[in-house]
């Protein structure tokens, strides 16, 4: 199993929610298991595992978890498969789902149950046709390459005042200083910021827990020094890069520890460093 975490940012670039994207085979490695016969798992929501390994409370308080769910895979059990993890689930469809009442039955049921619902990848030629799905949706992630997203925020505000307009495919800090302070869009997400938290074939990586830790933890205004200093402390990594920075600035000064390191730099700039070194990985 291959997935990644992918965070969604704010105005001001705290992370607020995750989307997974999950692949249950390497093809880059398997190339041969593309448009095999293979059981691919469709009736299963894929990469729940790797959320239940990382363990869900690791991620920001407060901050949902858009988990993509398929034609097939949203008729499954997805009640038992969530568990716990219900109230932090968002179940991500896409234009694949069907606009009929098999389907709006099954996503009003998984509403009254307490699971959020959102959308991606839905064309504007779709819109209409889709009104009843649209109507059920908590959120709608829209490509802003594909889409005017300005003017489909006066459409969603008409008709579908509730639903939150989430702005994905940010490339670049020009296109996201211009949609930021619209207030119709709640959230974005982009390659200029995007963050992966990759997991490997089986087991968690710690590497990149320690570096979501380290999101989590820089997120809040006034975060404790020695906390961030203390996950840093976990990767040699992060140690010999931070050392780095610091031994540049202190010249004159022996650094005795990561925790003393860090309150060299302080908070600002340890933030913006932590941001800086984890945008390259």
């Amino acid at each position: 199993m291959l997935a990644t975490l992918i965070p969604f940012f704010d105005k001001d670039m705290k992370v607020c929610a995750y989307s997974l994207f999950s692949q249950r085979d390497n093809y880059l490695l398997n190339p041969a298991m593309q448009g095999s016969a293979r059981n691919d798992g469709a009736a299963t929501v894929s990469g729940l595992d790797i959320i239940q390994k990382i363990g869900i409370d690791t991620l920001s308080p407060g901050t949902d978890v858009f988990v993509p769910v398929g034609p097939i895979s949203v008729f499954s059990d997805i009640e038992s498969q969530t568990g716990s993890m219900r109230g932090r689930l968002v179940l991500l469809l896409d234009d694949a789902i069907q606009n009929n009442e098999t389907y709006q039955k099954r996503l009003t049921q998984l509403k009254q149950e307490g699971y959020k619902l959102a959308i991606r990848k839905l064309p504007v030629s779709a819109f209409e046709q889709n009104k009843e799905i649209l109507a059920l949706m908590d959120y709608i992630i829209l490509d802003c390459k594909k889409v005017d997203v300005k003017k489909a925020k006066i459409y969603f505000s008409k008709l579908y005042p509730n639903i939150k307009i989430c702005v994905g495919n940010v490339d670049n800090q020009e296109m996201f200083d211009y949609l930021k302070d619209d207030e119709s869009f709640w959230l974005f997400e982009g390659r200029f910021y995007r963050i992966p938290i990759t997991k490997g074939e089986t087991e968690v990586a710690p590497l990149k827990v320690n570096y979501l830790e380290l999101m989590n933890i820089v997120n809040d205004k006034d975060y404790e020094l020695t906390q961030a200093a203390d996950i840093i402390g976990r990767d040699t990594a992060l140690v010999v890069e931070l050392l780095k920075v610091v031994n540049r600035i202190a010249i004159n000064s022996e650094v005795t520890s990561i925790r003393h390191a860090a309150a060299i730099l302080g908070q600002k700039e340890l933030k913006r460093w932590i941001n800086t070194v984890i945008t390259k990985e």
